[in-house]
């Protein structure tokens, strides 16, 4: 059985994500197109026995730098037990993925893996090598890896 939208409710039919790779300009242009393909074929909504055009508005993306202390995977702005912990509890226990999936990346390899939490704990308890930049301080991922931050933290 099929959902359908009701009549005459905003509905947001397509939410479009992206992931910043690379350095990018701080703003970049948007336009959302009321065509696909070539040659242009109109993008309509069906709604019963009319085609309506939708209203389509362009705008920009802001895009700013996530900030993050390398290592603080709850990003409570300290690296302590429940860090390495919080993602061991991703890694094996089905919790959900962090907010912030380059602060729990301890060793900065690119990949959320056992090696984080060891890498974190030794850090902690054992006079282990301190986590890659940023850190000690709030920062920016001075390295290009899938990760990304969407919850990131808040520098002073």
């Amino acid at each position: 059985m099929a959902d359908w939208l009701g009549q005459g409710l905003a509905q947001e039919l397509y939410l479009p994500t992206y992931r910043v790779i690379a350095t990018s300009p701080p703003v970049a242009p948007l336009e959302i197109c009321a065509t696909l393909g070539f040659p242009p074929v109109d993008v309509v909504v069906v709604d019963g026995a009319s085609n309506i055009l939708p209203v389509v508005d362009s705008g920009e993306i802001v895009i700013e730098p996530s900030t993050f202390i390398r290592g603080d995977c709850n990003v409570d702005a300290t690296i302590d037990l429940s860090d390495p912990i919080g993602l061991a509890n991703f890694l094996f226990a089905g919790a959900l993925r962090p907010g912030c999936a380059s602060s729990c990346d301890g060793n900065d390899d690119g990949v959320l893996d056992l090696a984080d939490v060891i890498f974190v704990l030794q850090f902690l308890f054992t006079q282990g090598a301190a986590p890659p930049s940023p850190w000690p301080d709030c920062g920016e991922d001075p390295t290009v890896d899938m990760l990304g931050c969407g919850s990131p933290l808040t520098c002073p």
